[in-house]
């Protein structure tokens, strides 16, 4: 199976392009400055199973700046 095009990989579970992380960590130090003015974090994330959706949320909500949150993976959006 074909899972790209020599520069970005479209499937079947694609990783983040550079560009893709860089904006993750981009929207990470967006809610670091939030943060600083009392924003309210949310109790727990929920994400998709698909590796960019991971990817994601561990760039943006790391835990460092959220510890403790939990993070949820469902594959079936259905059961939300």
């Amino acid at each position: 199976m074909r899972n790209g095009d020599g520069d970005i990989v479209w499937g079947p579970d694609p990783r983040l392009t550079e560009l893709g992380e860089q904006q993750a960590r981009n929207a990470h130090l967006a809610w670091k400055e939030e943060l600083r003015f009392g924003v309210l974090v949310p109790g727990k994330f929920y994400t998709s199973p698909l590796m960019r959706a991971i990817q994601t949320n561990k760039l943006a909500f790391n835990g460092s700046t959220f510890p403790g949150i939990e993070v949820t993976i469902f594959d079936d959006p259905v059961s939300l």
